[in-house]
């Protein structure tokens, strides 16, 4: 389950792909079929041992290959604990824990509770870096004046494939990954996606 966070609380809440209704065609009539016929029939017993010697040979082998799926939560790759910024901070201070920690992603909280996210690109757009990489001017705005408003966020359960195709969708770099209680307590980011995507064992992308 993916939701939207904004100032304003939790917006919308859907999952990473919309399934169309499936339409079943209305059944037809079957003519009745005559015992006289049925009489007929000589079922070949060896042709239908070959044919459920060949079903369950298959079946054995999905479940083989079944038993081997990987399937990665999002508890698993994302950064923890959460580095995260108060709304009142000014834009001086997100810069400063951004390098320091070297992050690209600030979530941006009223307390415990997620209102916003702040980039590095939407800071840079705001302030100006001297050369020898000192935030000069512009470090007075507060956060909350910039900040992303609305943040897609997901739940730790949630398989990464599912966080991918959102990432995708949606050109996003960053979901903030919520606890059951509706507190923010980690993030996963593009990057953290592509280095378990290079790890083993093999993750399917499609299944």
């Amino acid at each position: 389950m993916f939701v939207v966070y904004s100032p304003e609380g939790q917006s919308l809440a859907a999952s990473a792909q919309n399934l169309s209704m499936l339409r079943v065609d209305p059944s037809k009539r079957i003519n009745k079929i005559e015992d006289a016929w049925l009489d007929e029939l000589q079922p070949d017993e060896k042709s239908l041992l070959g044919q459920s010697s060949k079903a369950l040979q298959a079946y054995q082998q999905n479940r083989k290959e079944s038993q081997h799926r990987v399937v990665v939560k999002v508890l698993e790759i994302m950064s923890e604990p959460l580095i995260s910024i108060h709304q009142q901070a000014d834009l001086a201070q997100a810069f400063a824990r951004m390098a320091e920690m070297k992050i690209n992603y600030l979530p941006v909280l009223d307390d415990r509770r997620l209102i916003g996210l702040l980039t590095r690109e939407q800071l840079l757009r705001k302030v100006l870096i001297g050369d020898d990489g000192a935030l000069e001017f512009g470090g007075e705005k507060p956060v909350f004046e910039i900040m992303q408003r609305q943040v897609v966020t997901t739940d730790l359960s949630t398989d990464i494939r599912q966080v991918a195709q959102v990432f995708t969708q949606y050109n996003l770099g960053a979901l903030v990954i919520m606890d059951a209680f509706k507190h923010p307590v980690g993030i996963v980011t593009r990057g953290d996606l592509i280095k378990r995507l290079a790890k083993e064992p093999p993750l399917e992308l499609y299944v």
